[in-house]
């Protein structure tokens, strides 16, 4: 019995796999050893055939690339970022709509330790606005 591509790590019992297939032909290849680059490789998002450059550096895979090429990762990242920035404002709407639900207002608390509702801070406001206009309260 031959155990080719195998290693003992970590003690008895414990094997990794050293070597993969190849997706494109199918050979077994030796991570470990060296990358099975086929030139020109296919992105498997875009379809369209790149040079190995194209393709940032995979360390599980077996030629040593990513199977899509950068231009498809930075176009997956952009819909990531949307993505993640619409769930963030569902989420905080939601939340908000569950704290009213329940009762539960925003309050600012002042410097002299009061504490004030969104709408009574806005009239606070305005009102120190046109104290500073010179409005006369008395008239």
């Amino acid at each position: 019995m031959r155990l080719v591509g195998l290693r003992i790590v970590g003690g008895i019992g414990y094997l990794r796999r050293m070597s993969t297939r190849c997706g494109y032909c199918g050979a077994y290849v030796d991570k470990d050893k060296e990358a099975h680059i086929h030139d020109p490789k296919t992105c498997s998002a875009c379809k369209r055939e790149l040079p190995a450059s194209q393709f940032p550096r995979w360390p599980s895979s077996a030629d040593g690339r990513r199977h899509q090429c950068r231009d498809c990762i930075r176009g997956e990242r952009g819909e990531q970022q949307v993505k993640r920035a619409e769930d963030r404002e569902r989420s905080r709407q939601r939340r908000n709509e569950w704290f009213r639900k329940n009762g539960y207002t925003w309050v600012i608390h002042t410097p002299d330790g009061r504490y004030l509702t969104p709408l009574e801070a806005e009239h606070e406001q305005d009102q120190r606005e046109q104290d500073a206009q010179g409005y006369d309260w008395e008239e």
